[in-house]
């Protein structure tokens, strides 16, 4: 008996690996934006507030899907993972959506906040890299990801990265939201 609870104990610490939370920044071209991020490993979750505005996404990579919550108005905008909104708002996005057309090169391996991470880089058609990543596969996330532009480089890294007790409703959009389009117009059904 002893030693079946010692092992279930052991065992507790893998079982939530990849439950976390952590805080990202992303400055793209000098415009910087905090997020706390909540990742349950297949599906992950930004919150945020920009200009005093209160907004959380969520994306479900495994369905193709984010949703864009304006929280104090209780509106909500879908759009596709790899639609051209997700791209543009979601450095993660906007790296795998570039290789639909770019190519990917495993450059070795470095350590960031303590966890080991592949470091990709992915280049343009003539060669030129666009994008570096560290992914790590324990948290099936990118911790950093640079963006190489000539508007001026951009940045996302994780850090404060913690353990999360998951709470699977964080990924459900609440009922009482209004379905928007892009032009925040409610959608009919």
């Amino acid at each position: 008996m002893k030693k079946n609870l010692l092992f279930i104990l052991l065992l507790l610490p893998l079982i939530s690996m990849g439950q976390w939370q952590g805080n990202m920044v992303n400055n793209l071209s000098g415009n910087e934006i905090s997020y706390t991020v909540f990742s349950d490993l297949d599906q992950y979750r930004y919150e945020f507030t920009e200009e005093g505005m209160n907004g959380v996404v969520i994306v479900k990579p495994a369905i193709n899907q984010t949703a864009i919550l304006l929280v104090d108005e209780k509106k909500v905008h879908y759009t596709p993972c790899d639609g051209m909104l997700s791209k543009m708002n979601d450095p993660v996005q906007a790296y795998f959506g570039f290789l639909e057309t770019g190519s990917e090169s495993e450059e070795g391996h470095e350590s960031i906040e303590g966890y080991d991470c592949i470091k990709k880089t992915a280049s343009a058609d003539d060669g030129t890299i666009v994008f570096s990543m560290w992914f790590s596969e324990d948290l099936n996330f990118p911790l950093k990801i640079k963006a190489h532009q000539s508007e001026g480089p951009g940045l996302m890294e994780i850090t404060n990265i913690r353990d999360w007790k998951t709470d699977p409703s964080v990924f459900d959009v609440p009922d009482d939201y209004t379905e928007v389009d892009q032009n925040m117009k409610p959608v009919e059904k």
